[in-house]
């Protein structure tokens, strides 16, 4: 049975209030997990609580609104028309850009060779017989080398078509001839005309933010299948461990939600970096899934099946940046970026990697982030304070450095950016309180290091003050 896609997005949230309900006790970090999340404050805990009521009302507000909510309620018949649409579309528009570089490639090439190198890409491989799948009602292939006929004859007249026709197949009324000519379209027939028209309305558009999304997502639960298919005891750490290095998460999520923010301007980091967090649960909902509730590995295809009745298909439909107005809500501002940041361009700390005060103590600290530079960190700690204080540097939950700063004077601490790259750097104080005694209360400071290929370069000015 199909899990509701408003259940689906409760579940999602409900993962997140659970990381993040997790730093009741304030840890600095959580390490390289794959949500990173900082906070000082001992009443974190009770602000996520406050806000899980409004974040189920946002969640189901977006569940029974615009194209998703319609798609929702809609007849089975018509969700798998609309989905074997954009999906087959998005598939072809891959197989045509990969076809015709490898007509740039290898001019000489006949059709016959070409279409034998398409055979031999992921695209064709993995890609093509999954959209087929859905548009044919079938169950999503755990054999990608034993398919049914129905699919591989799909499959062979869609390359055939590709490299005869190329990019003129991505025309909306090219394609959507296409689609019933080489016998993929009876759903996408069926439809009435507003659902025709709605699905016309989403090819139009292309490639979208949800459609590159929905790819990253497909190819996580793909990878996760493959490590079980080597090794069917795999439990989800070492499967979290495995996939840790693999350009999905150091190359592809950086890539594409980078892509998903160049033309929203404004607050585009802070869309994306709730985009990153929204991807960063379902990536880790995906993997968790690999085991049962007891934790005992599930079988290739029994995963296949659970991750198939999560329903995450519907993200292709979704306008990302809806998604990351749904977590705005519950995702707090100290909440620093995830390890899918990738690289960075130039901008402010605030604006590049969310530095963030919370409190009074380091309250109006600034900074700069470049790309380009000699891979130095450098912190200026300025205080205003009328007390001595020992500020502590944290870099993934680890004290790496306790700096003494007088009362009025000036302190400088450097690093380097590939020490302290792909991790949490936050900042506490520890200053005299009650009896003379030294506490940490009043504030904390967090940033997010990010990766840089060209050296990079932070300078960070934390004002100490009075608090």
């Amino acid at each position: 049975m199909k899990v509701p896609k408003t259940v689906f997005i409760l579940k999602v949230l409900a993962a997140l209030v659970a990381l993040t309900s997790a730093s009741a006790n304030c840890d600095p970090a959580f390490g390289n997990d794959f949500v990173s999340v900082s906070t000082e404050s001992d009443d974190c805990a009770l602000e996520v609580i406050g806000k899980i009521e409004s974040v189920a009302t946002v969640a189901l507000n977006a569940a029974t609104s615009g194209v998703f909510g319609q798609l929702s309620t809609a007849s089975a018949a018509v969700q798998q028309g609309v989905k074997c649409g954009q999906k087959f579309f998005t598939v072809v528009d891959d197989i045509v850009a990969y076809a015709e570089g490898l007509k740039t490639n290898f001019p000489n090439g006949t059709e016959e060779q070409i279409i034998s190198l398409l055979n031999n890409s992921d695209i064709v491989v993995k890609d093509l017989p999954t959209a087929v799948c859905v548009c044919l009602g079938l169950n999503v292939p755990t054999d990608y080398l034993n398919l049914a006929s129905d699919v591989v004859s799909v499959v062979n007249k869609v390359l055939i078509q590709v490299v005869e026709q190329g990019s003129s197949l991505l025309s909306v009324d090219t394609f959507m001839t296409f689609v019933s000519a080489i016998g993929a379209g009876s759903s996408v027939e069926s439809l009435a005309e507003d659902d025709t028209a709605t699905l016309e309305n989403l090819i139009s558009k292309g490639k979208t933010c949800g459609t590159e999304l929905q790819s990253i997502v497909t190819k996580v639960s793909q990878a996760v299948t493959d490590i079980k298919t080597a090794d069917a005891t795999s439990t989800p750490s070492a499967i979290r461990l495995a996939m840790s290095n693999t350009a999905i998460f150091l190359i592809e999520i950086p890539t594409v939600t980078n892509n998903c923010i160049q033309n929203i301007t404004g607050n585009a980091y802070t869309v994306r970096d709730q985009i990153r967090k929204a991807i960063g649960v379902i990536t880790d909902n995906l993997i968790d899934s690999s085991a049962d509730d007891k934790g005992n590995a599930l079988s290739t295809g029994d995963y296949i099946l659970k991750v198939a009745d999560m329903g995450l298909d519907v993200i292709a439909m979704f306008d990302p940046t809806g998604i990351a107005a749904m977590l705005e809500e519950f995702i707090q501002p100290i909440c620093g970026p995830t390890a899918f940041i990738g690289e960075i361009d130039d901008g402010s700390l605030a604006d590049a990697l969310a530095l963030v005060a919370d409190g009074e103590a380091f309250a109006d600290s600034y900074g700069t982030w470049t790309h380009t530079g000699d891979g130095t960190v450098l912190v200026t700690f300025e205080s205003a304070d009328t007390e001595d204080v020992t500020v502590e540097i944290h870099s993934a939950g680890e004290t790496i450095a306790s700096i003494d700063v007088a009362s009025g004077e000036t302190v400088t601490w450097n690093s380097t950016v590939s020490e302290l790259q792909d991790k949490t750097m936050y900042l506490d104080r520890w200053r005299p309180g009650l009896l003379g005694l030294p506490g940490s209360g009043g504030g904390s400071l967090v940033l997010w290091v990010p990766q840089s290929s060209a050296g990079g370069h932070i300078e960070l000015v934390v004002k100490i003050n009075v608090s």
